[in-house]
């Protein structure tokens, strides 16, 4: 029974798989994965503001909504791509990656000794932040109690004031997964989306693999960095879209397109 109550997480992961694979496949797969953060950013922060309007932020809608979007989803998968044109694709691109050297094996492994390390420690412990507990996370008890986003009698003005955009996702995920044990997941994974764009960046900007490799193992030993994605603040989100839009600014001077200049625009916008 308590596994079922947090089944309800699993539905915007599946809207978040199936439109990653839309946008690789129609796309460039690089940068597919910003994209579908920034339109899945975007769906959080319009399902928010529309519920909230009628009252009705709750547990309840959110599931109704993303069961409905991810069989749409689905269904729209299935209708347009073969599965074994599916696993064809996936094949193709694994098939792609060249093997590494021996030096970038090693910096990989820095990477991912430091991004497990910090992703353990995301997972096992509770938010605990002194600014978590001061204004990110009691914003979102207050909205999930008056199942809206209006504003409320506060002594600490940053409840009011702050930009929401994190805690729009924090909120989201508390209701789905009925507590707040995986908001600190929320950082660690803008931390590994940054680390994903950092590479692509110094790629576009004619960096070896050497040379992107030291830039993302650059990024992810910065100490206040290793901090902020353990707990459930809002500065790793905030630089995960601002990676995004570059990242979406490098491919539009590439390949300009008003889909690209759209979804760099929003990525700022979030």
């Amino acid at each position: 029974m308590a596994l079922l109550i947090k089944l309800p997480i699993l539905l915007p992961a599946v809207c978040f798989l199936v439109w990653w694979y839309l946008f690789a496949r129609r796309s460039s797969s690089r940068t597919a994965v910003f994209k579908t953060a920034i339109v899945f950013g975007s769906a959080v922060v319009a399902v928010n503001e529309i519920l909230s309007l009628f009252d009705a932020l709750t547990r309840l809608s959110l599931t109704l909504f993303w069961g409905a979007a991810a069989a749409g989803s689905l269904f729209f998968l299935l209708r347009s791509v073969h599965p074994r044109e599916c696993i064809r694709h996936i094949i193709t691109q694994m098939r792609s990656w060249s093997r590494p050297r021996w030096n970038e094996t090693f910096l990989a492994a820095a990477v991912l000794i430091l991004v497990a390390f910090s992703g353990l420690t995301a997972a096992l412990s509770p938010p605990n932040t002194y600014d978590a507990m001061v204004y990110h996370l009691p914003r979102i008890v207050y909205w999930i109690q008056h199942q809206n986003l209006d504003l409320y009698p506060t002594h600490e003005l940053k409840q009011l004031h702050m930009a929401p955009g994190a805690e729009f996702l924090m909120l989201q995920l508390h209701l789905l997964f009925g507590s707040d044990r995986l908001l600190n997941l929320l950082q660690w994974g803008a931390m590994a989306g940054c680390l994903a764009g950092i590479w692509l960046i110094a790629r576009r900007l004619g960096a070896g693999r050497v040379g992107a490799w030291l830039a993302v193992l650059f990024c992810i030993s910065i100490p206040q960095g290793i901090i902020q994605a353990t707990c459930p603040k809002s500065d790793y989100v905030m630089a995960f879209w601002l990676v995004a839009a570059i990242c979406l600014a490098l491919e539009f001077r590439d390949h300009p397109s008003l889909r690209n200049a759209a979804l760099m625009g929003l990525s700022f916008g979030l």
